[in-house]
């Protein structure tokens, strides 16, 4: 739908106009960023709500029949939402504590949602100016210096991931190193058992923490080969990933019920789930019958 139309142009740039207004402010050491903490406990500040503001003016303009549900501020209530067939879902700042700390380990998110399923997701970080755009069944875009790029410039469909498998992956699963991405602030112990029981089955994992939705970046590039995470989060969190991932070959699951996650306007939160990179699945395929995914 969008990268056919060329809507997925204006997309980003909203993305990008957001994430380069975050990257001045976090940039700036005069800056009051306002920094407050919500009802969760989670830290949001001046940036994530500017941010949002920025996206919704621009998919307004663009795309005036869709709502969009936003990680900041107030929510429609949730009986006008169950009525949505349609969404955008979106996070200024997805990893407003890396944001925090000055790491440049935060993205925006963008996701798209109709009937329930995930239909288009953009994933962009501004620290890297890097933005990875993804339809499921349409096709992948990785735009690097996207906040250079023109409104006219064509968007090239990416039609292989480097890295598919690679000669590893046809190496008894013993001699192999899992490669497994996860989270830098939300480690749980739920995520460290299944990663060492991954581990048990092969010839060790390999672990990157990252923070934010860049992780799902890692996991559309074939970077790695899993992203699992099992400690408490939002569709925000999760959509536009899921969006990058499956449009890159990979496949996101519901780590309760093995089912790919369908989304809901009026229900926010994400389930447990299992991001797997298009050359992860070969590990997959090997891991099926050996890993208790409770």
């Amino acid at each position: 739908m969008f990268l056919n139309e060329g809507a997925a142009a204006g997309i980003l740039e909203a993305a990008v106009r957001a994430g380069v207004h975050s990257l001045k402010l976090s940039q700036d050491v005069t800056a009051d960023l306002d920094e407050r903490r919500k009802d969760d406990g989670s830290p949001v500040t001046r940036a994530d709500i500017e941010s949002q503001a920025i996206i919704i003016d621009r998919l307004g303009r663009l795309c005036p029949d869709i709502p969009v549900v936003g990680e900041e501020g107030e929510k429609m209530p949730e009986a006008e939402r169950a009525a949505y067939r349609e969404y955008f879902v979106i996070d200024p700042i997805d990893g407003t504590k890396g944001f925090l700390e000055g790491k440049g380990e935060f993205a925006v998110c963008i996701g798209y949602v109709r009937e329930g399923l995930i239909r288009f997701g953009l994933v962009y970080s501004p620290a890297t100016d890097e933005a990875i755009i993804g339809e499921p069944g349409t096709g992948l875009c990785i735009v690097e210096s996207a906040s250079r790029r023109s409104l006219d410039d064509y968007l090239t469909l990416t039609h292989e991931v480097s890295g598919m498998c690679g000669s590893d992956a046809y190496q008894p699963l013993q001699e192999r190193s899992i490669e497994v991405i996860a989270s830098r602030h939300n480690m749980d112990e739920d995520t460290r058992n299944w990663i060492a029981a991954l581990g048990a089955h092969a010839g060790g994992v390999s672990l990157v923490q990252l923070g934010s939705a860049r992780k799902f970046m890692s996991i559309a590039r074939n970077a790695a080969d899993v992203y699992p995470r099992f400690s408490p989060c939002s569709q925000w969190d999760i959509a536009a990933g899921h969006a990058i991932v499956e449009a890159a070959g990979g496949l996101v699951i519901d780590a309760d019920t093995g089912a790919v996650p369908r989304y809901r306007a009026d229900a926010l939160e994400a389930p447990r789930f299992v991001a797997w990179s298009r050359r992860g699945l070969c590990v997959a395929a090997c891991m099926h019958s050996l890993i208790d995914f409770a």
